[in-house]
């Protein structure tokens, strides 16, 4: 995670990849690599360069693995750019998911205005049936409906997590004057009250 947040520019907060999706991507790496360095052993270095002398497909196998790899490379550490992020400005509220997430399972970013009768961000844990299911941020006003973003984080928020998403909201809202509080972040459970 990383959050940038200066005077006139927005708060980003993004969201890096779990462990989970790290891992997978990361043991297709090590598998290959271990059976191009098994490879030479058991061959032996003359067949193999012999090999690629009489049979030029060989080196279309070697190009297809090196393409394997270097996707695997950048689903296990995407760019910044592709991370999901939340992205509070001193006008809205918005959750942009990932890259990945936007191509393969069509989610699209979500975004709540933060308005003049906005008096309250409330940044709450979700729950279904006693797991966790997500983060809402919720902007309630005093004359207009409340507004719902849900942000899925890949793991479950840390207290300084939400000490700093919570700095960042803040400092917008105080900008804005839009803002009345912002709840404190709870340290045992990272949930604000």
């Amino acid at each position: 995670m990383a959050m940038s947040a200066q005077r006139g520019e927005p708060f980003l907060f993004y969201i890096a990849p779990s462990v989970i999706l790290r891992a997978i991507p990361l043991a297709y790496v090590a598998v290959v690599l271990l059976g191009v360095a098994y490879i030479p052993l058991m061959v032996g270095l003359a067949r193999l360069s012999n090999g690629f002398r009489h049979y030029p497909a060989l080196w279309w196998l070697v190009l297809l693995l090196a393409a394997s790899v270097a996707l695997m490379l950048w689903l296990a550490f995407p760019p910044r750019e592709t991370q999901a992020r939340l992205d509070v400005r001193y006008d809205s509220l918005s959750f942009i998911p990932s890259q990945r997430d936007q191509s393969f399972f069509a989610k699209q970013p979500v975004k709540a205005a933060v308005t003049a009768q906005s008096r309250e961000i409330l940044f709450c844990l979700s729950f279904f049936e006693g797991l966790p299911e997500g983060t809402r941020l919720i902007v309630c006003g005093a004359h207009e409906p409340e507004r719902k973003i849900n942000v899925r984080f890949s793991y479950i928020l840390d207290a300084q997590d939400c000490q700093s998403i919570a700095a960042g909201i803040t400092s917008n809202c105080t900008k804005s004057k839009y803002c009345e509080r912002l709840g404190d972040c709870d340290d045992r459970s990272g949930a604000f009250r």
